[in-house]
């Protein structure tokens, strides 16, 4: 999956069962910071090489809490119409490959 794309109204806490509660879980408890979730490990994306997790960790840092409990809001609740507004949206993607 690239992307989600919510119907009008929902945000990701409503497209993906559990999440709210993991996020909660991972928000930081220090005051002024508790809009923050920690980021998940090198580990929990399935990183094994040590030389790579410690790339990663150094790079690493919490997001924001409400990139996930906003809700979409758009004129076009239909999904093809949803689409079409987002496909000149450049994106990337990580290809994992087990070897």
């Amino acid at each position: 999956m690239t992307h989600i794309i919510p119907q009008d109204g929902k945000g990701a806490f409503d497209v993906i069962p559990g999440l709210r509660e993991i996020y909660e879980q991972r928000r930081l408890k220090e005051e002024g910071k508790d809009r923050l979730v920690l980021s998940y490990t090198p580990e929990e994306f399935g990183v094994s090489n040590n030389n790579d997790i410690n790339w990663m960790k150094s790079r690493l840092c919490p997001m924001p809490f409400h990139t996930h409990d906003e809700v979409y809001r758009s004129k076009k609740s239909n999904p093809r119409d949803c689409q079409k507004l987002t496909s000149h949206v450049p994106i990337s993607e990580i290809l994992c490959l087990i070897v």
